[in-house]
């Protein structure tokens, strides 16, 4: 594990290297309830070996705010950016491990997801992978959201935070930014919340055609690849929100890196 502190901050990374790997995977986390986890956090870390190349893991230093804190987005606060330090931080370890800025693939679920996206307005030759990410966190229904902003901006309202750090809570303020940017878009259709109020949303910014729910079963996906970039892949299981992309999802998700 590599630790930085940066202005009272500390970073936590953890990195999985994949000698004579050309690529390099960013793992993003979503909600870790403090009841069950105490930071660092690094999701998806037993899955590294699936992955074609080098894995990279980093925690949330917003997450030290408050130790009740679970889920931050990697927002920041109203002092801090962490997404500036980290990115420069990953231009570092693809330095050390051979790999190409346009080899490496930032990877997320949910609040992970948004991560994985935001962070492409800082590094614009990278790719993201995410997965029911939310594109727009004042529309998640969800009672993280009052309590990331009780804690990190002063309390302000969904509609106060929009208008005075659009760029920290909407991936839609940087819709113009991701245009021709490579994104793999991965949505259970069963999970209805992210499917209406975030995945379509976010097509419709991008200039794409979002994909339709189409009553798959566990054992199928339907994909689209656009020729800008932006892919969907759509899966789906009756555990919603709560379900990790099926493994058909997944497979066809690494299948298309170089397409």
């Amino acid at each position: 594990m590599y630790t930085d502190v940066r202005m009272g901050m500390r970073y936590d990374y953890l990195l999985s290297p994949k000698p004579g790997s050309d690529r390099l995977f960013v793992f993003f986390s979503g909600d870790a309830p403090r009841q069950k986890f105490t930071p660092p956090v690094f999701q998806r870390w037993t899955w590294s070996e699936f992955f074609p190349g080098s894995c990279l893991y980093i925690s949330d230093p917003t997450l030290q705010v408050d130790d009740s804190l679970g889920l931050a987005w990697y927002a920041g606060t109203e002092e801090f950016d962490p997404l500036s330090v980290i990115s420069d931080t990953i231009s570092g370890f693809s330095r050390s491990l051979g790999v190409k800025l346009g080899s490496v693939y930032t990877y997320g679920s949910s609040g992970g997801g948004f991560a994985a996206l935001r962070i492409l307005t800082f590094m614009p030759e990278a790719s993201a992978v995410c997965i029911n990410p939310q594109t727009d966190v004042t529309a998640y229904n969800n009672g993280s959201v009052g309590k990331f902003l009780s804690t990190c901006f002063g309390g302000r309202s969904r509609k106060q935070i929009m208008k005075d750090f659009p760029e920290r809570v909407n991936l839609i303020h940087h819709s113009g930014s991701m245009l021709g940017r490579r994104i793999m878009y991965i949505q259970n259709e069963m999970d209805r919340h992210h499917y209406d109020k975030h995945y379509v949303p976010f097509c419709l910014a991008m200039g794409v055609i979002p994909l339709h729910p189409c009553g798959l079963n566990g054992s199928r996906i339907a994909s689209s690849i656009n020729k800008d970039g932006f892919s969907s892949i759509i899966f789906s299981d009756r555990a919603g929100h709560s379900k990790a992309e099926s493994r058909e999802a997944f497979e066809c998700a690494m299948s298309n890196l170089n397409d």
